[in-house]
């Protein structure tokens, strides 16, 4: 299993995941012929990391019928934050239209910063952002999203956010 997650999906085994996954699902349909399958399936973990990023409470249901893949639900814990979101996917279409959002409040900058490379750096704050994006899945160009973001009780001095202004 290593050698195909290397070859055929090198972003996997680069991601240093670990922790672990409770899974449930109920597949029914013709599998060969997957968009018209039934799919129901949950997914949950106390904690999980990812790039040395670590997350709890993670929660994620998926429902796949008549063509429509949707995630309702999707939920975590991060650093002190939530982030959580819900998208769907039209596989009924040829460029597979699909429409997401994703939300994140409470996630503390000061807390992430020390799974990183740059723990020594003067960074600190409270994140919170929010985006919505529609578009197609074979065509970047077809990409639509709106978003914003905030950092409050924020102290950015370690990040060179102007470096090179003006040059």
């Amino acid at each position: 299993l290593d050698h195909l997650l290397a070859t055929r999906f090198p972003w996997i085994t680069g991601a240093a995941a670990a922790g672990k996954l409770d899974t449930d699902f109920i597949l029914n349909g013709p599998i060969l012929d997957f968009k018209r399958c039934y799919l129901k399936a949950s997914a949950t973990s106390g904690s999980f990391s990812l790039y040395g990023l670590t997350a709890t409470d993670f929660a994620l249901s998926f429902l796949q019928e008549q063509g429509i893949a949707k995630i309702p639900t999707a939920y975590l814990t991060f650093y002190d934050g939530i982030i959580q979101g819900s998208s769907a996917m039209n596989l009924n279409t040829p460029d597979l239209i699909y429409q997401l959002q994703l939300d994140a409040s409470g996630v503390n900058i000061a807390k992430i910063k020390n799974d990183t490379v740059s723990k020594q750096k003067d960074i600190a704050g409270i994140f919170l952002g929010e985006i919505k994006a529609t578009g197609a899945a074979n065509d970047l160009g077809k990409l639509e999203a709106a978003g914003s973001f905030a950092v409050s009780h924020r102290r950015l001095g370690g990040l060179n956010l102007l470096q090179g202004l003006g040059k």
